[in-house]
């Protein structure tokens, strides 16, 4: 019997693209010295060129480095790329310049482990069709610490409200694994390990937008949402009272109040596009009775002009008949 291809077996959900890690650093020099002499990456020079932020490329993927405090991750990103020797080379360059941060690496059998100035970690990777798939330069997976007893409601959240495959390995450790891409993974780690406080760091993936609103439609979005979003904050012994609470907690009232609220933010906007509109109105008119007053002033300007030149040639003398040209046209009546 012939076989017949299966499509959904290429199906990678409603997570499309592992599209950049972001974290806020407070200098571009040390960060320059790190990502791009020290990793070998391209700093993108197209697009947030300023002081203000930085992009590094990797591959399709990217760090987003804007300026403020330094931010964390509790965990480290993946990177593949080539030339492991290099690296070294690249990494043990520009150790002096970064001496008195916490700028550090090591190799291990795999992979090499980089630390940034500020302590965010990486993983680099040689290319391996078998375990990162054709990426030859990019992020095959960003991977967090998480508490113990997590990684099962962080796999169901993504699974259900967003739409992304998800389940939970155990093997080195518990861990959520959810695909956010092609041969692109968000890691959730257990980890019995005292955790940092969430610093906002953030990491962005591309997804259908329908979905998810279909989805955060239901009533338990939101608590769902607040699950995940405790879940990665919360001790072991916190996470069972936050599964307990949820179950009791009036979803439906929470929902009412978050649908009273877009409507407050939908009547603000529309107030400020009115007042958007009508200070555009004001500039323009502005700007045009400015152009006509000028205009005016410029007329005026000239026509003083010319009545000064015009009056100094009505006074002057005709070279034939002696008589100025006022005289004349009294005399023919031009003037009374």
């Amino acid at each position: 019997m012939q076989q017949t291809y299966d499509r959904a077996a290429e199906d990678i959900g409603n997570a499309i693209h592992l599209e950049h890690v972001n974290v806020c650093i407070p200098d571009q020099r040390l960060a320059t010295l790190y990502y791009v002499a020290g990793l070998g990456l391209t700093r993108d020079p197209y697009l947030n060129v300023s002081d203000n932020n930085m992009w590094i490329n990797v591959g399709r993927s990217q760090f987003h480095l804007p300026a403020g405090n330094p931010q964390v991750l509790r965990g480290h990103t993946g990177i593949v790329m080539e030339g492991r020797a290099a690296l070294l080379e690249r990494l043990a360059s520009v150790r002096k310049k970064l001496d008195g941060t916490r700028f550090s690496f090591s190799e291990h059998n795999d992979f090499v482990e980089a630390t940034c100035p500020w302590g965010n970690r990486v993983r680099c990777y040689e290319p391996d069709a078998a375990r990162f798939g054709r990426i030859v330069l990019g992020f095959p997976y960003v991977e967090f610490d998480v508490p113990v007893g997590a990684a099962k409601g962080i796999a169901a959240f993504y699974r259900e409200m967003i739409g992304a495959p998800a389940d939970v390995a155990n093997g080195d450790g518990t861990v959520a694994r959810v695909k956010v891409g092609k041969d692109q993974q968000l890691l959730f780690r257990e980890t019995d390990r005292a955790l940092p406080d969430f610093d906002e760091h953030s990491e962005q993936y591309e997804i259908d937008r329908q979905y998810e609103w279909r989805q955060w439609s239901d009533s338990k979005a939101l608590a769902m949402a607040l699950q995940f979003i405790k879940a990665l904050r919360a001790t072991a012994d916190e996470y069972d009272q936050l599964y307990a609470a949820l179950e009791t907690c009036d979803t439906n009232q929470i929902m009412q109040e978050r649908d009273a609220l877009r409507l407050r933010i939908k009547a603000v906007d529309e107030e400020h596009d009115k007042l958007q509109a009508d200070r555009e109105k004001m500039v323009q008119a502005y700007t045009v009775a400015e152009v006509d007053r000028d205009l005016w002033r410029k007329e005026g300007e000239f026509y003083k002009k010319m009545w000064a030149i015009r009056g100094k040639a009505l006074s002057m003398p005709c070279l034939t008949c002696g008589s100025t040209e006022k005289e004349i046209r009294l005399k023919n009546g031009e003037i009374p």
